[in-house]
């Protein structure tokens, strides 16, 4: 069916859910016009569009202001820490790490790689115990900001959402091995990209979250059929909860090998892509 001739309606019992960095947005920092442009086509055709981002909403409105704006249901942050409205500019179902063994992580990460950046997001703020040189770099290339720094000793262990570790790819293996040799019991501990690793509270994750939102629409008798869009290992658990995995060509291997749907680079319009493919009947 060509995408002109589709009724107001046509995408009411579809959801796209994709993730922000290398999936929504191209390398260059934008969402494209043509992502852009297809998602206001596919929300005013009825269709639910959602971000599943690692990233918490404080983050998403500095970096990229124009997202809140294509999202039309509440959006999966902080790696399925919480969802957030972004009419009401709240969240809902926050689930933070138990403060327990934050601290002996935290030296734990500080004694295999000072050199490390760890940013840490606690209610609308980032923190850090130790504002080294790779910190200071996030904050002087905008990319931190609302950051609080403390020590390792006197930094807040409580209320935290994620804790993320900037490092290169073989100390972030190595922190990874450690962690989860001791804590794998406590913590979900995945990489979210080749140099970052992140920590959060046992059984969050983006998945977990895709399927709580599903169950609550089954429960108000508004059953959807999903498409999760992602590109990487964080991303693999919501894919596999979806009805549909998609992902971008720039996708890792290990994220293709689970893909229903096979879809252009982040840079070319991924999502564009899908809605396309949506519209002309070339997707279930």
């Amino acid at each position: 069916m060509n995408s002109f001739e589709l009724s107001k309606n046509a995408f009411s019992k579809i959801m796209i859910v994709s993730d922000f960095d290398g999936t929504l947005r191209s390398d260059n920092g934008s969402i494209s016009e043509k992502n852009i442009d297809a998602i206001k086509r596919f929300t005013d055709r009825g269709g639910k569009f959602m971000i599943a981002s690692g990233r918490a909403e404080f983050v998403l409105d500095s970096i990229s202001p124009i997202a809140k704006t294509l999202v039309n249901v509440p959006c999966i942050l902080s790696n399925g820490s919480y969802l957030y409205d972004y009419k009401s500019r709240k969240r809902s179902y926050e689930k933070c790490l138990e403060p327990d063994n934050i601290r002996e992580v935290l030296y734990m990460i500080r004694d295999i790689a000072p050199e490390a950046g760890i940013r840490i997001v606690r209610g609308e703020e980032y923190l850090t115990p130790d504002e080294n040189e790779e910190i200071k770099k996030q904050i002087a290339t905008g990319f931190m900001e609302n950051v609080r720094v403390y020590t390792f000793d006197d930094i807040p262990v409580d209320k935290i959402n994620k804790i993320t570790i900037c490092v290169n790819d073989e100390k972030a293996t190595e922190i990874r091995k450690a962690l989860e040799a001791k804590y794998s019991d406590c913590f979900e501990i995945y990489m979210s990209w080749k140099t970052v690793l992140e920590i959060q509270a046992k059984g969050i994750s983006k998945g977990a979250m895709l399927e709580f939102v599903r169950q609550k629409y089954i429960e108000n008798g508004d059953d959807v059929t999903i498409y999760a869009v992602g590109d990487y290992e964080n991303d693999i658990d919501m894919m596999k909860k979806a009805d549909y995995a998609c992902c971008p060509s720039n996708s890792l291997d290990i994220v293709k090998n689970i893909c229903d749907i096979y879809l252009c680079s982040n840079n070319e319009g991924a999502i564009a892509d899908l809605i396309n493919k949506i519209e002309n009947g070339l997707v279930k």
